[in-house]
């Protein structure tokens, strides 16, 4: 995984309080998100950074 895009991922697991365990993906992240409900409440902004800086996790999150 790139630096940038696992900085990415620390930074989600950090501020959305993800347990240990949490495996730095976008498949385990929206596992993570829909089970406890955080859809409905997540929103990011800066998204032109991220598309910028990291096109293909960008795109991935978009997708989901």
């Amino acid at each position: 995984m790139e630096s940038e895009s696992m900085e990415l991922h620390l930074l989600l697991k950090k501020q959305l309080r993800f347990p240990d365990f949490y495996k730095m993906n976008w498949n385990v992240f929206w596992d993570a998100i829909t089970v406890v409900e955080l859809l409905k409440h997540l929103s990011y902004l800066g998204c032109k950074i991220l598309h910028k800086k990291l096109s293909d996790d960008a795109q991935t999150y978009r997708n989901y």
